[in-house]
């Protein structure tokens, strides 16, 4: 007997390679990072964001600066901010 022998284990075999990719596809997608869709204008509105030297802090500050927001950088050293106020700088507004 070989495989070839059970229909239903080929099917099945098939069933799961196509779940698979599926699965990869969906796992590469979500992982690959979003992108904020997000286009409120706002300026005139004061954010304060703490630990925004590095991580989701950084990039929701560079967001929102881009929106028009006024940001608030609180961190404990201010050598790591420096660096990361200077890139919010040379970034364009967004447009609404």
């Amino acid at each position: 007997m070989s495989f070839s022998d059970y229909p239903q284990t080929r099917c099945i075999a098939a069933g799961a390679g196509v779940t698979g990719l599926a699965g990869i596809a969906l796992a590469r997608k979500y992982f690959a990072g979003g992108v904020c869709k997000i286009k409120k204008d706002l300026k005139g509105q004061v954010v304060i964001i703490t630990g925004s030297s590095a991580g989701i802090s950084k990039e929701t500050a560079k967001v929102l600066a881009g929106m028009g927001a006024t940001i608030i950088l609180v961190n404990r050293d201010e050598a790591k901010t420096l660096p990361v106020l200077q890139e919010i700088k040379k970034r364009p507004r967004m447009r609404t």
